[in-house]
């Protein structure tokens, strides 16, 4: 489970997003060992060198002032860049299946197949039309996406081990404190996009991204307020922060009546989902709904169980601000088997996870515990000449894999 008897601490879980950059480390006993988180709003123009050369230096003044041990890190891909299509394919062997897929992708990409890291998520058989076909979800990146975040690395320093997807880690820090095997939809608020997962166990069956994230519920509000962009956030934090609405506040109504709409379209969205994965994976229905991202609240988590009919497990956002570490350190769990606790009862059964913002860092920080079980790659991918870059996207497995009966790779790239 760990990488081995002398390592003390896990690799670094290192998100780097539009907006901020969030790291995690735990300690062998899976306790937090170190965290900071900064917000970028203030330090980058639109250039891309200038995103760059911000990460850059806050990566090496947190290494330099000791906040996480090793230089190893995992690193997650963006959702924003992260291109997804869910498909049926023909029945075809196992070894042939990587091959139809790539067609797949060549029709389906909007950019050049050479131009992406591809990989392919077997979902299960199912039948349509009375022939059975492969589900499946293909997954790419760009390969310059991916080289700008292990450049990123290389320049602070740091020695990235492997790159996955937030979707994989959202599900290794579910697994990680619910070992069952039943089935459960997630819903992300991710920066620019909304996330909605349908998994089985550790095993996506179904992936969709809604075009709806923070982004454009504080454009939303900032527009209808006549705000800036980061009054309008803080705004939206502090209602997010209430334990229920108040019709009477004048704040929560305007901003509720700011992102009715986009709330309205996650939420339609989210029951489409939920009814295709009822009619296509039949048997065990979803018994839960995990909601988590920035700014997640309980009113929200109240109101998603009334509509769906399923008791939400909320990962609650308790340190929004630009802080490091000292502060931060008092908010975080300081074990995993901690990170769950109840608190008081609704009638959907909602407990609450600390922290909704982290649980995709967690994920990153968690991936030597667990695996994916049905990731794999498409086909062997054009070596690069950037040692670290070559690193990472091999992991500890050959380029040539393909779906077999042992254990397949997790995150992406592959093991």
């Amino acid at each position: 489970m760990w990488y081995g008897k002398s390592t003390q601490y896990s690799p670094v879980g290192l998100l780097l997003q539009a907006g901020s950059v969030r790291a995690i480390q735990l300690d062998r006993s899976g306790r937090v060992c170190g965290a900071a988180v900064e917000n970028l709003a203030s330090q980058t123009s639109d250039s891309p060198l200038d995103y760059e050369r911000a990460v850059i230096a806050i990566l090496k003044r947190w290494w330099r002032n000791r906040l996480f041990r090793g230089w190893q890190v995992v690193l997650g891909i963006p959702s924003h860049e992260l291109w997804i299509h869910n498909a049926r394919l023909p029945q075809v062997p196992s070894e042939e299946l990587p091959q139809v897929a790539r067609f797949e992708a060549e029709e389906r990409l909007p950019y050049a197949v050479d131009e992406a890291e591809l990989r392919l998520i077997v979902a299960g058989d199912v039948k349509q039309d009375g022939v059975s076909k492969h589900e499946v979800i293909l997954l790419a990146c760009r390969k310059t996406a991916i080289q700008q975040q292990i450049q990123i690395c290389e320049h602070a320093g740091l020695v990235p081990q492997a790159i996955d997807t937030e979707s994989h880690a959202l599900i290794r820090f579910q697994r990680a404190v619910d070992n069952s095997e039943k089935r459960t939809v997630f819903l992300h608020l991710g920066e620019k996009l909304s996330t909605v997962i349908f998994a089985e166990g550790d095993r996506i069956l179904f992936l969709k991204y809604i075009l709806v994230g923070n982004y454009q519920f504080d454009r939303a509000i900032a527009e209808e307020l006549e705000l800036t962009e980061l009054e309008a956030r803080q705004l939206r934090t502090s209602v997010s922060h209430a334990e229920e609405l108040n019709a009477d506040d004048d704040v929560h109504r305007s901003v509720i009546d700011a992102i009715r709409s986009l709330l309205e379209t996650v939420t339609n969205e989210v029951e489409m989902c939920l009814r295709y994965c009822k009619v296509t994976f039949r048997g065990r229905p979803a018994g839960q709904l995990w909601l988590s991202g920035e700014g997640v609240s309980s009113w929200l988590a109240d109101y998603l169980g009334d509509r769906f009919g399923m008791p939400v497990t909320l990962c609650r956002d308790t340190q929004p601000e630009n802080h490091l570490t000292e502060s931060l350190a008092d908010q975080l769990p300081r074990h995993i088997g901690q990170i769950v606790h109840q608190s008081n009862s609704t009638p959907h059964g909602r407990s609450f996870y600390p922290d909704g913002a982290w649980v995709v860092a967690l994920g990153l920080a968690l991936r030597q515990f667990s695996l994916t079980t049905n990731l794999y790659q498409l086909a062997p991918s054009v070596r690069p000449k950037n040692h670290q870059l070559a690193a990472a996207l091999a992991g500890e497995a050959s380029d040539a894999m393909t779906p077999s009966a042992g254990e397949p790779p997790a995150g992406v790239p592959h093991e």
